[in-house]
């Protein structure tokens, strides 16, 4: 509450620095830029979309710092959010609808007309390509099902992503450094090269050494990491007819330690271990100071450390090994587009791309070395686009098109139990202690015999080796075939009418092959299917005139099915082989209005989403294996409103707020997650997971004349993201607790460089992005945290 009355002081004190007169020569410099969208694919000013958008500009997206996915949701109305531990793992989602479970995603991401992040890993982790965000145009977050003009996996809405194009006109470039108090460091060179009177190129490099805020107590390691990246692209243009750009770019990205701390928060354990859980936190001391002298075992491999628990540490772990992730993408993207002579206009959209993901490292979240893990993935996508437009015939514009594309996803993940391991070998570990370290439980020997007569171990599962837990490769495959079609009649001067419908037919082929393991039979599994949809959209827009308009639409969003495991099967039905799609019919009514000579912008939305088939992630506690059910339907209700006003010629303010209450109608058999065959739960009227029921953002920016020539500014951001389920079943130690960000800039302009200063989380919030709970994490429930307090600074040379 402090921190939300802070950020209106601030902005009340930007304000009271600008004199309130207006004058008449005042007009031009006070005017609000007109924002272009390609929303519904041809460019036009978001105030006459029938969509409820939030755009970022090129200005924007440097003032306010963005570089990933969470920057700009959390300036975004209605959007929420999750991380597991680093922005590789990110889970988005739009007006209560994100990716519950399933392999795709529910919010789809394109950049330049390019769907980057189709699909999620197979495992179920919602890894999706949150690309870095360098020589960007624009950014639009765009809400409510996308299903006609984007396509499938864009059940919850679409960010639509529009990079820097090469400019014929001239030569310039831009050199940029940043750096922080944690010893980040960036540089990043881009450059405009015209190829001649009808051609040029663009390049951009750079390089981000990434200085560790957190810090394992174990080693002294830290979270820190590196990326880097080169983007090449081209356009011609004959300046008449013809338009051509190719992009071809490369990211590789390093972190080597998830940002996760320990909660102590134990997952359920099957009932025959939860002795062995207690007797190890006795021995070992698990959480503190262990109650007896380690020393008397000098076999175990490590001193002991006592793990630091959230929220007593914010910024501190104890683990034996770091869990490193890497990650490379390679992406090419090309777009060509003709005029012919009667006003219509062809266009191509073909792109490509590569990830190749791999983590390695701690499995247990413990300074115990019992479990490592690591995981590698490949995906490859591909999609070619052609659609015909007409524009400029009239009262009538129209688009037709289809799309071929291809994913493919593959994963392999070996996790291993050492002869130390304290989960499903924790008796064995207890043995191993005292002495039998051959990685044999032999029932017969006089120690285990002590130890099961006097109830430290339970006689369970019979002997048992030390070695892989899970050994498995996993695919998917997925062909995509879509037409679509939409036309937008103007009725009247005032009304127009749009119609739009889209048919996709995704075929699936699922792919595990089981290698010998602890947990799981060896075998292959093969399974075929496909699912087909059909998504219409209707839209009425009226204008009123002076620069107020209302809409109403109705449309329907799709997201994929897909294909479980044989081995998470269940008998009584509750986890089927094949789950099915996600629908959506989202109802929206809105009003956008240009006011007081274009010194105010407002954009208001009320919306309520039927969503069924929902697919829900849940978790076998013994083979770690990942698994979705469908519930049976949710419905998502609320509003969002965003206001813009140049306040005064120096003085430009935003605010924006988004509600959301999004419930499960009918889910009455609920798998707890990590928690099968510990029974059902009824989760009809939970929250949906990922759905903050409130979300609020407000800024102000004050310009004033910097020495020497220069132009100042003041920029001021205050966001709030309320608390977030994680889960179907609503378990109070998975929730996400509310957080309320503060950030402050300030900069000077010249010519040929730029100057800011910059302090992020100003009263150093202590907050969690995510969470995560392995039977493996012998420290309990893991929490993803955010950057603490950070203060720095960016400069820039222009040539």
């Amino acid at each position: 509450m402090f921190k939300t009355a802070l950020s209106i002081a601030i902005t009340g004190v930007l304000a009271a620095g600008a004199s309130p007169a207006w004058s008449a020569q005042d007009s031009e410099e006070t005017t609000l830029d007109r924002v272009t969208v390609t929303a519904q694919k041809r460019e036009q000013e978001a105030q006459d979309v029938p969509i409820s958008i939030t755009a970022f500009s090129e200005t924007d997206i440097d003032r306010l710092g963005i570089d990933e996915f969470v920057d700009y949701a959390t300036r975004s109305p209605n959007v929420g959010f999750s991380q597991q531990g680093n922005r590789a793992f990110t889970r988005m989602g739009i007006r209560g609808v994100t990716n519950v479970g399933g392999r795709a995603n529910a919010v789809g991401i394109y950049l330049d007309e390019f769907n980057i992040a189709p699909n999620i890993l197979v495992t179920g982790w919602s890894r999706t390509l949150d690309t870095p965000l360098y020589d960007i145009e624009r950014i639009e977050v765009l809400r409510g099902p996308q299903g006609t003009y984007f396509g499938r996996n864009t059940l919850g809405g679409a960010i639509n992503i529009t990079s820097r194009k090469p400019d014929p006109e001239s030569y310039f470039g831009n050199l940029r450094g940043e750096i922080d108090e944690h010893g980040t460091w960036l540089g990043r060179i881009s450059g405009n090269i015209p190829l001649g009177e009808r051609s040029a190129m663009r390049l951009t490099g750079y390089y981000r050494d990434v200085g560790g805020w957190m810090t394992n107590l174990a080693d002294g390691g830290t979270n820190d990491g590196r990326d880097q990246g080169l983007r090449t692209a081209f356009r011609y243009d004959d300046g008449d007819r013809l338009t051509v750009d190719l992009s071809l770019s490369r990211t590789e990205e390093r972190q080597n330690q998830l940002e996760y701390v320990a909660t102590g928060i134990l997952a359920p354990v099957p009932a025959q271990l939860v002795q062995v859980v207690d007797n190890f936190h006795l021995l070992f001391g698990a959480f503190g100071t262990p109650p007896i002298d380690t020393s008397q075992f000098p076999q175990w491999p490590l001193p002991f450390v006592a793990q630091p628990l959230w929220p007593d540490t914010h910024d501190t772990f104890a683990n034996d090994a770091r869990r490193r992730s890497d990650s490379e993408t390679d992406m090419f993207i090309g777009r060509i587009n003709y005029r012919f002579d009667n006003d219509l206009e062809l266009t191509s959209v073909t792109g490509y791309l590569n990830n190749d993901f791999a983590q390695f490292g701690d499995g247990d979240a413990s300074p115990l070395p019992g479990f490592t893990v690591a995981r590698e993935s490949i995906s490859k996508g591909w999609s070619q686009e052609l659609r015909l437009s007409s524009f400029g015939r009239g009262r009538v514009d129209w688009t037709v098109g289809g799309i071929v594309a291809r994913d493919e996803i593959m994963e392999t993940d070996i996790s291993s139990h050492l002869e130390s391991d304290p989960y499903l070998n924790a008796w064995g570990a207890l043995l191993f202690a005292l002495g039998v370290d051959d990685g044999l439980v032999d029932l017969t020997d006089p120690d285990i015999q002590f130890l099961l007569a006097n109830g430290l171990v339970p006689e369970v599962f019979g002997p048992m080796t030390v070695g892989n837990f899970e050994d498995t490769d996993r695919g998917i495959d997925t062909d995509s075939y879509a037409l679509f079609g939409d036309m937008t009649v103007e009725m009247t001067d005032a009304l127009s009418l749009s119609v739009g419908l889209r048919w996709t037919r995704d075929e699936v082929k699922f792919t595990e092959i089981n290698r010998p393991s602890i947990t799981l039979p060896v075998g292959t599994d093969i399974v075929d299917t496909s699912f087909t949809n059909l998504s219409p959209r209707l839209a009425l827009n009226y204008r009123f005139g002076d620069g107020l308009s209302t809409y109403a639409t109705v449309s329907r969003g799709y997201k994929v099915g897909g294909v479980n495991s044989d081995v998470t099967t269940t008998d009584d039905g509750a986890v089927e082989q094949i789950y099915s799609e996600e629908t959506a019919w989202n109802y929206e009514l809105g009003v956008k209005g240009v006011m007081a000579d274009n010194r105010i912008q407002l954009n208001a939305a009320l919306f309520y989403i039927d969503w069924d088939d929902i697919q829900v992630r849940g978790q076998d506690v013994l083979s770690q294996r990942q698994f979705v059910q469908n519930a049976t339907s949710a419905n998502s209700k609320g509003g969002e409103i965003e206001l813009i006003a140049r306040l005064h010629p120096q003085l430009r303010w935003n605010v924006g707020y988004g509600y959301t209450d999004a419930t499960f109608n009918s889910f009455p058999n609920a798998i707890p997650i990590d928690q099968v065959g510990f029974g059902t739960i009824d989760a009809t009227g939970n929250r949906l997971p990922f759905a903050p029921e409130h979300t609020f953002n407000t800024g102000a920016e004050f310009s004033f004349a910097g020495p020497a020539g220069t132009n100042g500014w003041l920029r001021a951001d205050y966001r709030y993201t309320s608390r977030q389920f994680v889960e179907a079943t609503n378990d109070s130690d998975r929730i996400l607790g509310s957080f309320d960000l503060i950030n402050v800039r300030v900069g000077l302009d010249a010519d040929r460089y730029s100057l800011a200063l910059f302090v992020n989380n100003v009263f150093d919030e202590k907050y969690t992005l995510g969470t995560q709970s392995l039977e493996t994490y012998y420290t309990g429930l893991q929490r993803s945290v955010g950057m603490p307090r950070t203060f720095g600074g960016v400069f820039n040379y222009f040539f």
